[in-house]
């Protein structure tokens, strides 16, 4: 019986530690699953990157303005067949997994002239 109420302590320990509202200046955790890769953008950086077919890529915006994150689809003539687009604030986090192999396009900024590439193998 004590195992019981014991477990039931935790939970609602956990529960109520779970309610409570992150204040301004708190940063909320963004949970990646393994594997992932997070990158650093700005809009003076936006890498390019290599990952593996299921991979999840993270970009962190560490500038002081909105990033608008593109991304564009390429068949395998390198022609542009879907674009997605997510806006992310400072100090936040956008990220998406890539389930098939193929080359994308990155922009970080919507006055980019070259984009950074993902390679997914």
């Amino acid at each position: 019986m004590k195992k019981y109420i014991k477990a039931l302590l935790l939970v609602m320990i956990f529960g109520l530690s779970a309610c409570g509202q992150p204040s301004a200046t708190q940063q909320q955790d963004v949970l990646l699953a393994p594997p992932a890769i997070v990158v650093k953008a700005s809009r003076d950086n936006c890498p390019s990157i290599e990952a593996e077919v299921g991979m999840t890529i993270a970009w962190e915006n560490v500038d002081t303005v909105s990033l608008p994150i593109k991304i564009e689809f390429l068949d395998k003539n390198g022609k542009v067949t879907d674009t997605g687009l997510s806006v992310i604030d400072p100090e936040t986090v956008f990220s998406t997994s890539f389930p098939e192999a193929g080359v994308y396009h990155v922009y970080c900024t919507e006055n980019a002239d070259v984009p950074a590439t993902i390679t997914v193998k």
